[in-house]
This record gives C-alpha cells, structure tokens and sequence, in this order.
C-alpha cells in the first residue's frame, strides 16, 4: 500500500514538473530566440513566433488601425473630441474678449457657454465630414502604424506582449502544472493498478 502510493505521488510530481516546464518553455517560445538559430545536427533554424512574425503581425494591426479610423464609431467620438475642443477654445475666447469691456462681459457672460456650444456644432461636423475622409485616404494609416511596429526591438514586443497578457501567459503555465499533476495522477493509478 505505502509502496503504491509513492507510485502515486512520485508520478503526480514528475507530471506536474513535466507539464509545467513544457509550458513555461512553450510561452518563452513565442519571444525567445529573437533572431533565428541554425540547429545544425538538425538543420533547422528556429525563431521565436512572434520575431518570426513580426512583419505579418505589424502590417495586420496596420489594416486594423486604418479599419478602426473608417468606422462612423470612431468618427463620432472624433467629432465630440473636436466639438468640445472648438467649444472651449472659443468660451476662452470670447470671455477673453469680453472681459476688456466690463459692461458688455455683464451683459454676455451667461450666453458664451450656449453661443460658444451653437458655433462648435456647426463647425466641428463640417469640418470633421470634409477633413476625416481626406485624412484616412491621404495619411498611410496601415503603413505608419506597421512601420512602428516593425520598428520595435523583439524585447520591446515582448515586454508589451507581457504588459498586455502577462496573467494569462502565467495561466498557461500553471495550467501546465495542473494537467501534467492530473495526468501524472492517472498515470500512477493506472500502474498501480497493473502491478
């Protein structure tokens, strides 16, 4: 009996350790080597996935971007950035102006918010349905935004990758450790049921 459960728990142990160790070196595949390695018994050249991919990577979130700018979403967020911009800037303006002629800026004062809010509506939207589309058409969103990303250094993407996914990459390898601990459990039931 003590003799199967050591049988047990070694094969639970060793299969946690398997599963895990697979698992943190899978994650650190997908950064690490940065630039390719010739395996020369093999004759292989290995890389890591995403320096592998980083031109495929980059001139795909390119076109996402570029896609994103077309979107009426992000148009009209554009367009109340813009509104409230234009609005406040003229609020300062005319307070500003006003203000030299104290009778006048008495008199006004609690119209420049309604006047200034009047005048961004009706110039943000123009503005914004006549510069947007010859923006996005003109400027190489894709391009610009590939470009950036084919710029970063292989840390660098990795250093964001983890910033970004670093709990999740951590799952995957404790998930290693727990399905390699099951399996292993299975493992040493199965031989000790044998013998």
């Amino acid at each position: 009996m003590a003799e199967s459960m050591m049988v047990i728990a070694v094969s639970t142990i060793v299969g946690a350790l398997v599963g895990y160790v697979t698992n943190v070196v899978a994650v650190r595949l997908l950064f690490h080597p940065y630039r390719p390695v010739k395996i020369p018994v093999l004759g292989l050249k290995v890389q890591g996935l995403l320096p592998a991919k980083r031109d495929e990577l980059a001139k795909r979130l390119g076109e996402l971007a570029e896609e994103y700018m077309k979107t009426p979403k992000l148009q009209q967020e554009l367009q109340r950035n813009m509104e409230k911009v234009i609005r406040e800037a003229l609020e300062q303006s005319l307070h500003r102006l006003l203000a030299r002629n104290p009778l006048v800026y008495a008199a006004a004062a609690q119209y420049i918010p309604r006047i200034a809010d009047g005048v961004s509506r009706q110039v943000a939207s123009p503005l914004l349905e006549s510069i947007l589309p010859a923006a996005t058409s003109r400027l190489d969103v894709a391009g610009i935004v590939a470009e950036r990303i084919r710029d970063l250094d292989p840390r660098e993407i990795e250093m964001l990758f983890r910033r970004i996914a670093g709990r999740e990459l951590r799952f995957i390898e404790i998930a290693g450790l727990a399905l390699g601990a099951m399996i292993g459990l299975i493992e040493g039931l199965v031989l000790t049921a044998i013998s």
